[in-house]
This record gives C-alpha cells, sequence and structure tokens, in this order.
C-alpha cells in the first residue's frame, strides 16, 4: 500500500460536501423549518475530519531469521489515533515512500530493510520512515483545518437553497389555486392522503420496561398499518398511475403521505428513509416501528428481504415490525398463500398471531442473537398490476 497519493484531498473533500448535500434533500420539510444553524452544525458533528496521530514507538513484529540472507526484512509496527482513510490523501506535501506499509486496524505496519553488517542503520531509516509521515500527517491537518471550516457554510448554502425551493413551490401552489382550484375526490381518498388537520404521531406514553425503553402500544402500531393500507388503496385504485413504479417510487408515497398524517412531538417523531430501513418511526431518538418494502419476486427475495434487511437492521429494542409487499403478478392469491408459508416457515418464527386481513398475516419472532428477546412481524401483501 503506498501512503498519500491515492485519493486528492479536493475529491476526498467534494465526497464529503456532495453526501452532506444529498442528506439535505433527503431532509423532511417539517424538521427542515428547524433551527439552521442546528442543522449545519449536526453536519459537522457527523462528518468530523480526523488526521491520524502516530503515538508510542515503533516495535518490531519479530525479528528476521538471518540465517540465509545479507539483508533480511524487519517487520516494525506504530500506532496511530485517527481516521486511517486520511491516509491515502494526497495533500501539497507527498512523501516518495519507498518502504512497504499497510493498515492494519489502529496500526501503521512498515518493512525495513537490516544489514547484518550495519544493524544501527535499522533505527535511522525508521526515524527517516516516520519523520516522512509526521511531516505528510502534519500538513494535511493543516490543509484539512481550513477545510473543515467550509462545512458549516456548504451546509448552510444547500440548507437555504432548499428552502428557497420549497417556499417558491408554496407560493406557485398558492397562485395557482387562486386561478384554478383543485377538484376534490368523493372516494374518501382525499381524507387518506391530505388530511385537513394532521395528528400527533400515535405514541403512548413511555411503557418502562427494565431498560426504560419507549415501546409503540399494539394500538398505535394498528393505527400505523391501517393508515399505510389506506393509502396503498389508492395504488389499487389508480394502477395506471403507479404501474411502472419501482419499490422505492412506491415507498416514497408512503412516506410522503405519514407525514401528511402524522406530526412529531416536541422530540419529533417523524417518518423518514434512512438508507437502511425502508420506513421507521422515532420516539426520543429511539426506533418504535419499522417497516421494509419489496416488489414480490419469490419466496428467495422474501427470505432475502427479511434476513439480510429487517431483521439484520432491527436492533435489540425494536419490537413492532412490518413487511409489505407489492405484487406485479397475475394470481394474487398464489403470493399471498407463499408469502404466509415462508414467513410462518422461517427458523425464528415461534407461532403465528391472531390478525384479521384478507391478504396479510402476523406472527411472533425471537431474535436471533438472543431468543429470550421477542418481537412481532405483520406481513401485508398488496395487488399492485403492471
Amino acid at each position: 500500500m503506498s501512503l498519500f497519493i491515492q485519493v486528492n484531498i479536493d475529491d476526498f473533500m467534494f465526497k464529503i460536501t456532495s453526501a452532506i448535500a444529498k442528506e439535505i434533500e433527503g431532509i423532511p420539510e417539517a424538521d427542515l423549518m428547524a433551527d439552521a444553524d442546528a442543522i449545519c452544525q449536526s453536519f459537522v458533528d457527523r462528518y468530523p475530519i480526523d488526521v491520524p496521530e502516530l503515538v508510542g514507538e515503533a516495535e518490531a513484529d519479530a525479528y528476521p531469521n538471518t540465517a540465509d540472507a545479507r539483508q533480511p526484512t524487519l517487520s516494525a509496527r506504530i500506532d496511530f489515533k485517527g481516521d486511517p482513510r486520511i491516509f491515502q490523501v494526497r495533500g501539497r506535501y507527498s512523501p516518495m515512500l519507498t518502504v512497504p506499509c499497510r493498515i492494519e486496524g489502529s496500526s501503521l505496519v512498515f518493512e525495513i530493510e537490516a544489514h547484518m553488517d550495519y544493524p544501527e542503520r535499522v533505527a535511522q531509516e525508521i526515524e527517516s520512515f516516520l519523520g516522512q509521515v509526521r511531516k505528510a500527517l502534519d500538513t494535511l491537518r493543516d490543509e484539512f483545518g481550513r477545510y473543515a471550516g467550509r462545512i458549516p457554510s456548504t451546509a448552510m448554502q444547500h440548507l437555504r437553497s432548499r428552502r428557497t425551493q420549497i417556499e417558491k413551490r408554496n407560493k406557485f401552489h398558492g397562485k395557482l389555486s387562486a386561478i384554478i382550484p383543485l377538484r376534490k375526490r368523493d372516494d374518501g381518498t382525499d381524507k387518506i392522503v391530505v388530511p385537513v388537520q394532521r395528528k400527533p404521531a400515535p405514541l403512548p406514553v413511555a411503557v418502562h420496561t427494565t431498560v426504560e425503553e419507549p415501546e409503540i402500544a399494539m394500538a398505535a402500531y394498528e393505527d400505523i398499518l391501517k393508515t399505510m393500507q389506506s393509502m396503498v388503496k389508492v395504488f389499487e385504485r389508480s394502477p395506471s398511475v403507479f404501474k411502472e413504479m419501482g419499490e422505492e417510487s412506491l415507498r416514497t408515497i408512503l412516506l410522503v403521505g405519514l407525514n401528511g398524517l402524522y406530526e412529531g412531538a416536541a422530540t419529533g417523531e417523524t417518518f423518514n428513509g434512512t438508507g437502511k430501513n425502508d420506513i421507521l418511526i422515532r420516539h426520543h431518538d429511539q426506533n418504535v416501528f419499522i417497516a421494509e418494502c419489496l416488489i414480490w419476486e419469490g419466496v428467495t427475495t422474501l427470505q432475502s428481504k427479511m434476513d439480510d434487511q429487517l431483521f439484520k437492521y432491527a436492533t435489540w429494542r425494536d419490537s413492532k415490525l412490518a413487511l409489505l409487499i407489492f405484487n406485479r403478478n397475475k394470481n394474487f392469491t398464489d403470493v399471498i398463500d407463499k408469502m404466509k408459508s415462508t414467513v410462518a416457515g422461517h427458523s425464528h418464527c415461534l407461532r403465528q398471531l391472531p390478525f384479521t386481513h384478507e391478504s396479510g398475516a402476523r406472527y411472533l419472532f425471537k431474535r436471533s442473537d438472543d431468543p429470550q428477546k421477542q418481537f412481532t412481524l405483520t406481513c401485508l401483501a398488496f395487488d399492485v398490476p403492471r
């Protein structure tokens, strides 16, 4: 591995600022109107630039066998603290290091040739190598110090841009509504998707368990599920609109509707995509409801969705989970039967629970890493034909 040449410092920082911009685009509108300085500071806290610092003295892994070599290789290491990725960054000072080296955990491992007749040169070689590494790190620390100061201003710039877009859209809609009013549907859908008044997220006073973590009540769990069921009826009523949409687009529509229906308390409970879980609701920074979505592609896809995503990302404290399946195929009844048999046949499924739904089922599961910890999983299948 070569140090300080793989990634230009400008490219390294560009990836960070791009990630921040992408996150700001995904912030729900209700949360976007919070304290701008606090939002920007959160990015500073979550994207720290921690340039490594060598600590302690270099130590040999083992003394080389000199029986068959005039210049045996000595393997040595020195510990460091900081972000190991910085060792790949190229700043304005990039030393030409010829010493083979690599990163192992929090140690920099390197190899020095040790001539049998001049063992004292080993110390000189090591000091020369480490001196160049320290100089490169000091230079990067100085350069990153200037770059880091740009993170709050970059975040603020994207934040203001997003707010401006939202304000322009709202003004446009306001002017448009004065010219031509929107016709309301008379089938009850408007009550589902666009409520007159947002209601608090259905979270009761936290149930205090031995770990004193919030746990969503079953009534609130049912309320969220019924809300999503009602929203998916819109998909079924207007199949031509949704026929080409993939899993992500269908999920986004659910998220928009859920955010429109439920407003958070002072701590800001809200539905949002996390990059891992498709849908979740938080209470005091703890997840109390998690759902995953998928387009039906067979039993194997369903098993992978459960084991590789839903169960993997659910923490020990998550007690209410849901799985939403969208069917694009014919024979919806067969899909429902396969869904139920696959979930019920899972090795961690304890038993089926009472649940009245023509295309759904509910089960009690145990965690793979803690069989004594159990959680509820509700599966719902919806027919959204092409």
